[in-house]
């Protein structure tokens, strides 16, 4: 078991797909098959190459106010219509959407963080 933490995986990545042959990319595509593990964040999800949704169990997204993000998840996420859900999250709030799931009901959830500790801040 092998797991992975990507920062800012657009920046590393990119968004051109077509050409990657960054050594992370092969990784994203076949590492499953091996049970690796893969948590990233991006700064802006249009610019998250689309196989890496395919390849997720699970996405977690917080707000979003970009017209480009919003667009990007909207049109990549159709079948759930999840633009409602992420309006309605509060402060800190996740929506996990379980990629394995069929039915929106059964694919949305809400994370709640226990957030006491970033009011020191």
């Amino acid at each position: 078991d092998l797991l992975v933490f990507v920062d800012e995986i657009d920046v590393v990545l990119g968004s051109n797909t077509l050409l990657n042959t960054d050594g992370l990319y092969k990784f994203i595509n076949t590492g499953r098959h091996k049970n690796f593990s893969l948590i990233a964040t991006c700064r802006n999800t249009a610019s998250v190459p689309k196989p890496l949704f395919g390849q997720a169990d699970y996405l977690y997204v917080s707000t979003l106010v970009e017209k480009g993000a919003r667009d990007y998840i909207k049109a990549t996420f159709d079948k759930y219509d999840i633009l409602p859900d992420i309006d309605n999250l509060e402060t800190y709030e996740f929506l996990i959407v379980d990629m394995n799931k069929k039915d929106k009901e059964d694919a949305l959830s809400i994370l709640k963080p226990d957030i006491k500790w970033l009011e020191l801040f």
